[in-house]
């Protein structure tokens, strides 16, 4: 939350840099550090009354997380090491309609339609009461 906030200072300072330009040209300094002092209290009184820093903190949490997963992906050898994975996984338990529904989506993701569809049907054999295969397949 404290590095959001020193963004949104930094973007402030630089916002008021630029628009700085025109006060030095007619030296009255004075002013535009007044004019700059009123600027900032007026965004920060606005955001602290409006602004939903619940939402905003958990965004910052969710991307976080989201950071942590790509990593993850990346040491496992990103998708096509991920997909290699599941393969393996799936030869050793070929009934696993959750198994065949990931490979589906990794497929999908990596715009192989084909194998996407043949792994996205192996899923909807194995189990055919599962909403999100067959709207995975309906995209087909």
């Amino acid at each position: 939350m404290i590095t959001l906030y020193l963004l949104f200072f930094a973007m402030t300072v630089i916002a008021l840099s630029l628009l700085a330009i025109p006060f030095f040209k007619f030296k009255s300094v004075s002013k535009f550090i007044i004019l700059s002092l009123i600027f900032i209290l007026f965004l920060s009184g606005i955001f602290l009354i409006t602004g939903n820093t619940h939402n905003l903190s958990s965004w910052l949490t969710d991307g976080e997380k989201h950071y942590e997963l790509l990593t993850q992906v990346d040491e496992l050898g990103g998708v096509k090491g991920l997909i290699e994975q599941i393969k393996v996984k799936i030869r050793q338990h070929p009934e696993d309609a959750q198994g065949w529904f990931i490979l589906g989506k990794l497929y999908y993701s990596q715009h192989d339609t084909a194998q996407a569809k043949d792994a996205l049907i192996k899923a909807h054999e194995l189990d055919k009461n599962n909403v999100e295969i067959k709207k995975y397949l309906d995209k087909m």
